[in-house]
């Protein structure tokens, strides 16, 4: 088949989304099909990136931020036996919505559902605001909807459509590469726990803060931030205000094999987020497979990752105090910090398969079905 993937962002820009369309792409590729990724100009060069597909990268008639104006004709679009936009992708996906409208060339739209976006600030909010006003014919135009977790859905804004057609619906977890983010045994106790996000307002509810807060509640417990961004000054400070920058470590931007090592040398790794803008969370799976606890707050999605109490614990969105104790109950414990992460790795093995999740997307293009 010829499939396109239509997505706001794209290594080697570093995010969730991006990596998660690299990943399908990459095996669906593997399975034999005619992949062609439409995305944003990339900003950096590659950087350890190996793409067996093709990537189309337009001048935007429109840019802000992640929000784009692509400028995609219907006709070229109807070329592919298969077209999947990536939600959100603000601008894009409005034309998306009504290019049939205006064009006698139709295509076959599915649509994934990344993440809902609460809390949009200034022209985003009214990026946001447009997209809501077309949400209901871009949705109802789709062949289907694919996500992550069914479970996010039910609590998303597609809830409503979710419980009027849930025949639209497929469920298509993200996986990780068990050979790259390999399994290493725990040795002793190192006290040191794990972040791992952009430092960025984009990515402001990844929760840091709220982990910084946690941190004054664990003495002697030190935390390492992997990740870069224009908020990076803003988080130290903070950190300083809390009486704990001595006990934390921010290491800007790293590699791909450095962030291994930093899963592999922490005790647990933590995922602190704060709202809806977080659906489900790749480094889970990447901590896990390298055999390391996970502790993540308790939303939509996210807490289907795992179990709580088998491979980590959930805990209380925006609470410092039950986010400190569900980490001290790992740390506290070398005994189930390495039970959770054997578990933890076993998980990823049996359910998180690129491979897998790609067979499902071709399945979903054959015919709709799993």
């Amino acid at each position: 088949m010829k499939i396109a993937q239509i997505v706001c962002t794209y290594p080697p820009a570093r995010n969730g989304l991006g990596l998660s369309v690299f990943h399908f792409s990459d095996h669906l590729a593997r399975l034999g099909h005619e992949v062609t990724v439409i995305t944003t100009p990339a900003k950096n060069r590659p950087d350890n990136f190996v793409f067996n597909h093709k990537i189309f990268r337009p001048r935007p008639l429109l840019r802000f931020g992640h929000a784009a104006l692509l400028p995609l004709s219907a006709a070229r679009l109807a070329a592919f036996d298969a077209v999947h936009l990536h939600y959100p992708f603000f601008g894009t996906a409005e034309w998306l919505a009504w290019a049939p409208v205006f064009s006698r060339a139709r295509f076959r739209l599915f649509i994934h559902y990344h993440m809902d976006t609460p809390g949009l600030q200034g022209l985003a909010a009214w990026a946001g605001a447009a997209a809501k006003f077309c949400q209901k014919k871009l949705f109802s135009s789709a062949q289907g909807i694919t996500c992550a977790s069914l479970d996010y859905i039910a609590h998303s804004r597609l809830a409503d459509l979710y419980r009027v057609r849930p025949e639209l619906f497929r469920e298509v977890p993200f996986g990780v590469d068990g050979q790259q983010f390999f399994f290493q045994a725990k040795g002793a106790s190192t006290g040191e726990i794990l972040f791992v996000g952009a430092l960025d307002q984009a990515h402001y509810f990844k929760g840091l803060p709220v982990l910084l807060s946690a941190l004054v509640r664990l003495p002697g417990v030190r935390l390492t931030a992997a990740g870069d961004g224009e908020c990076r000054s803003d988080y130290e400070k903070t950190a300083a205000r809390l009486g704990v920058s001595d006990r934390v470590r921010f290491t800007g931007a790293v590699s791909a094999q450095r962030l291994v090592s930093l899963y592999q040398g922490a005790d647990v790794l933590v995922l602190p987020s704060i709202n809806r803008h977080e659906a489900f969370g790749l480094v889970l799976l990447e901590a896990m497979s390298t055999g390391t606890p996970v502790v993540a707050t308790d939303l939509p999605g996210v807490r289907r990752v795992f179990h709580s109490g088998r491979e980590g614990f959930l805990a209380r969105p925006n609470d410092p105090n039950d986010l400190a104790e569900k980490i001290g109950l790992i740390l506290n414990d070398p005994a189930l910090r390495d039970a959770c992460g054997r578990r933890a790795r076993a998980l990823t093995e049996s359910k998180y398969d690129w491979e897998i999740s790609a067979r499902r997307l071709e399945k979903i293009y054959q015919n709709g079905q799993i």
